[in-house]
């Protein structure tokens, strides 16, 4: 035993408590709150070690806006209900989470789930309908998140956000997140608690995808006493209700999840999980053939190779994702802000072919329009943005630049990782031999989403991954002119986009619905508002002896964090020649 953990020992000792490869019994006291050194899980000691490639910027479920966020919480938290996919992990449908049952009624205005009994949050205190209510509350509290803007459908969200804004100015200074307005009387008129184990949620008019918005992570249940007294702190050890509870957190370096025994549906089968940050794919990978890790990304570039190789193209998980990447264009200022034609003249510069086949090595597929394969409405015959490099010079001389004679550069940000570079560079030279000059700006991820969210980066290449499987996520979240400046980037204003969106939700006939969601597409292809570039594959090196996960990998999940997949359920095979799942 190294001094470091001797020491680290004797330490625990003097407090009375227990730790187990940097885990403490008690959640929030780990280690790793202490400032202490955790010592990575080896192979075969039940601890599924996985990469992540940023840190987190918090893991309290409400503020939540990362990928890497979302799938750890995924293990921590739950939510009333699920997206649950069918044994070919492709068809998702709603299941019970923490309600063992749900209804609707009243024409869809009215959703009552009952709650499970004895759900226990990692405190060991029982979960009762008044913790939802707070929690979703909390979502609609003037601070809470962005994606979730649709709770406002609910009787007395509205009321509710402007009333605690009110009282919220009335506060000392302070951080009023963590200000209890139920002790002030304040609460949402249609969300109720009519007794320990009914939540009752009412909606001011129908809305089809409310049950998914009820499976987003933002949604979990969260225990009010201890969100008030962590604070800031909830963020880095929250508390939840979920099969894994938070161990050890050193921003920048790991998270460490332990087993937490209480869980409703019976302790999980792996001890753990080892969450270490590492920005480079091709780190990873190292770390992956070495044996420190169970999953790896595959690293651009590198799929074809993988594939060719015996020793892990076994181990390869391929999966169609729904996201979309693309170049968005803030459509307030800027030099493509007031110029359609700029803009399409981009749009027709782009080779999404040869940035999908010779960039990302067959790691995406290119795309047409904004919605990816297996959402609904999907146009497979829609003919959408192209590569054209003759329209792109029509348009850009229409533009008023006639071979980019008198166009400055364009300042074009992007996120500072691999995938990122590697394609923006490639952009920078598609769209320099069509005569479009272009600086590039990359940024770090925290500071990338703050500015393109306040419209300080007049081009912008991003990437929108589904929260639910619904045209409503994409054509309405990203392009209605009420979520300007929120979930809308571009700050599109469009009559025509908010009509059809808004006309799309209403209608019953799924035909009908579809038709409203495609001519929405098509107009927004017209304004070019985005340059669409490839949707997304979820390409993943999984070793053999993990179960549980090949052939359980969903469309909604991304990266190696897997938020669709059921953790508690994943287990490490006893025999490491195990060669398969079973």
């Amino acid at each position: 035993m190294s001094r470091l953990w001797f020491f680290v020992a004797l330490w625990l000792c003097m407090a009375a408590s227990f730790l187990c490869l940097g885990r403490s019994k008690a959640a929030g006291t780990a280690a790793g709150a202490a400032g202490l050194e955790i010592q990575a899980p080896g192979p075969g000691e039940g601890f599924l070690r996985v990469p992540i490639n940023a840190n987190p910027p918090t893991l309290d479920p409400t503020f939540v806006v990362t990928v890497v966020a979302d799938g750890i919480d995924r293990r921590i938290f739950n939510t009333l209900v699920r997206h649950s996919p069918d044994e070919s992990g492709r068809s998702l449908a709603i299941k019970p989470d923490l309600a063992e049952s749900f209804e609707c009624s009243d024409g869809g205005r009215l959703y009552t789930f009952r709650l499970r009994p004895g759900v226990k949050f990692h405190t060991g205190r029982e979960v009762v309908a008044r913790d939802v209510k707070w929690s979703l509350e909390r979502l609609i509290f003037p601070d809470g998140y962005e994606r979730l803007f649709e709770l406002d459908r609910i009787l007395g969200a509205q009321e509710f956000r402007e009333a605690a804004r009110k009282w919220r100015a009335s506060l000392p200074p302070g951080d009023s997140v963590y200000a209890d307005w139920s002790a002030a009387g304040l609460g949402v008129e249609g969300i109720r608690a009519p007794d320990k184990r009914t939540v009752e949620i009412e909606l001011r008019e129908p809305f089809a995808p409310f049950l998914s918005l009820m499976a987003l992570t933002p949604a979990a249940v969260l225990p009010k006493e201890e969100v008030l007294r962590r604070k800031s702190d909830f963020g880095r050890f929250p508390i939840g209700t979920g099969p894994f509870r938070v161990a050890a957190h050193e921003p920048n370096s790991h998270i460490l999840l332990e087993r937490f025994d209480g869980y409703f549906e019976g302790p999980a089968r792996l001890k753990g999980i080892f969450y270490r940050v590492v920005k480079e794919n091709s780190v990873a990978l190292q770390e992956y053939r070495a044996g420190r890790f169970d999953l790896s990304p595959v690293p651009m570039g590198m799929l074809r190779e993988i594939k060719s190789d015996p020793s892990l193209s076994g181990e390869l998980s391929e999966t169609s994702g729904l996201s979309t990447a693309y170049l968005g264009f803030n459509m307030e200022s800027g030099p493509a802000a007031g110029n359609v034609h700029l803009r399409r003249a981009m749009a027709f510069a782009v080779d999404r072919e040869y940035l999908c086949s010779a960039i990302l090595d067959g790691a995406a597929v290119p795309a047409k329009g904004v919605l990816p394969p297996g959402i609904p409405a999907y146009d497979p015959e829609l003919k959408g943005q192209r590569y054209d490099p003759d329209a792109a010079r029509r348009e850009l001389e229409a533009a008023g630049f006639p071979e980019g004679k008198g166009l400055p550069p364009l300042r074009l940000y992007y996120r500072a990782d691999g995938e990122g570079r590697l394609v923006c560079h490639a952009i920078q030279m598609q769209l320099r031999r069509a005569g479009i000059a272009v600086d590039l700006r990359p940024l770090e991820w925290g500071t990338f989403l703050a500015r393109t969210r306040r419209g300080e980066c007049p081009i912008f290449r991003l990437a929108w991954v589904a929260d639910y499987p619904h045209p409503h996520n994409f054509l309405h979240t990203l392009f209605h002119s009420l979520l300007a400046g929120e979930t809308n980037r571009t700050r599109t204003r469009d009559p025509d986009i908010d009509r059809l969106a808004d006309a799309a939700l209403q209608e019953t006939d799924p035909a009908k619905s579809a038709e409203l969601y495609r001519a929405a597409e098509r107009r927004v292809l017209e304004l070019a508002p985005w340059v669409v570039l490839y949707h997304g594959k979820t390409n993943l090196l999984i070793k053999r002896y993990v179960r549980g996960i090949r052939g359980r990998v969903t469309p909604l999940d991304v990266d190696t964090v897997l938020p669709g997949v059921d953790f508690h359920k994943v287990e490490m095979s006893p025999d490491f020649a195990c060669a398969v799942d079973r």
